[in-house]
């Protein structure tokens, strides 16, 4: 009997350490759930803050994107401007080249026309014309 007791001594002891064992393991499973919903709480708001922080990315790359498309826009149209400028000012290089061949050209004939007797005649002709006419419209 006594060895019974014993036994039942031990067994009590070990059913005693077996159940605070399991209220251990229920105080920790309990924490546990504690910890889980506080990182479900912390998760959640993590991920609000983070599609919040995706709105405002997205809306500045839209209004980005829309000021380089008005740039490009404007980009365009100064190159059509600057394509006309170009196309007016060859011309006018051309005219200006045209007009100084011309110039070369008369100024070339007033040369070989002043050097001739001919030419130094009808200078003499126009001077004298020109007087002329002069007198005879200041009577």
């Amino acid at each position: 009997m006594v060895l019974m007791k014993e036994q039942i001594e031990d067994i009590r002891k070990q059913l005693k350490k077996e159940m605070q064992e399991k209220e251990q393991i229920k105080i920790e499973l309990i924490q546990q759930k504690k910890l889980n919903m506080e990182l479900n709480k912390q998760l959640f708001s993590f991920k609000e803050e983070t599609l919040d922080i995706l709105n405002i990315i997205r809306s500045r790359a839209d209004s980005i994107d829309s000021e380089l498309q008005k740039t490009l826009e404007e980009n365009k149209q100064y190159e059509i401007v600057t394509k006309k400028f170009k196309d007016e000012i060859s011309k006018l290089n051309q005219k200006i080249r045209d007009a100084e061949n011309k110039n070369m050209k008369i100024n070339r004939r007033l040369n070989a026309l002043e050097q001739s007797k001919f030419g130094r005649l009808a200078q003499k002709y126009w001077e004298f014309r020109k007087h002329f006419l002069k007198r005879v419209n200041s009577k």
